[in-house]
């Protein structure tokens, strides 16, 4: 059940749980280069460009950005990338892009983000026939990290996804 004032889920649904959001103006003629200086990183894959992961999305926008956690009920849980995209287009949200999730951590740089997120909305696809990739952040006690995590994988409980409410 969503409600449509607040834009957060009320109660577990399809095994997707709402655990925060931020507010955020996004430019998307932003480059990711300045996003990552601003973000505090101290770990960054050498692949994470504006080059790498471009947006068609154009101007400035207010958006809200929700984390949604999958599986944290059942540590047996596990999901393709693709379900997970399913279940969250399913639910009215889509997946964010890389250039959305960055400047909610350029724009929130003291967070401490406890749980680790991905950005499943864009995709980066190697030159040289890797695998395709997306954004993932993570903290822990080393800093903050982005890191490029493969599509083809099953993911385990729990992890999250930045998702915007369509």
């Amino acid at each position: 059940m969503i409600d449509d004032k607040k834009g957060l889920f009320s109660a577990f649904v399809d095994g997707i749980e709402i655990v925060a959001q931020y507010g955020i103006s996004m430019d998307y003629g932003a480059n990711l280069e300045d996003l990552l200086l601003l973000g505090k990183y101290n770990k960054i894959s050498k692949n994470a460009s504006t080059k790498n992961f471009p947006t068609k999305r154009e101007g400035i926008s207010d958006l809200n950005i929700q984390i949604a956690r999958f599986g944290s009920c059942d540590p047996r849980f596990s999901i393709s990338k693709r379900e997970a995209i399913r279940k969250v287009n399913k639910i009215g949200f889509r997946v964010a892009e890389a250039c959305e999730l960055l400047t909610l951590v350029a724009r929130h740089p003291d967070v401490k983000w406890d749980l680790s997120i991905s950005a499943l909305g864009s995709e980066y696809w190697p030159l040289n026939g890797g695998d395709r990739s997306f954004v993932h952040i993570k903290d822990d006690d080393s800093g903050r990290s982005l890191e490029l995590f493969h599509f083809g994988c099953a993911w385990y409980a729990p992890f999250c996804l930045a998702v915007i409410k369509k």
